[in-house]
């Protein structure tokens, strides 16, 4: 059970601290209602609200590579 837990911690945090922390992903996680688009369980949803709080440290890419 203890490898269990580190296992799904270790997946949960490539999410959160590297792959939810692309500039582009932020944006579209940003421009999402939480309750209504991501159809995630209560903690799930509260975790990455509070993960995923970001700072002035983190760029956000509105535009992309695209930007006309």
């Amino acid at each position: 059970m203890k490898e269990r837990r580190k296992f799904l911690n270790d997946i949960l945090s490539y999410f959160t601290e590297r792959l939810f922390l692309n500039p582009r992903i932020l944006a579209i996680l940003q421009t999402y209602e939480f309750n209504n688009e991501l159809h995630l369980e209560q903690e799930t949803l509260l975790d990455l609200k509070t993960k995923l709080n970001v700072s002035d440290t983190h760029f956000v890419d509105f535009e992309g590579p695209f930007k006309v």
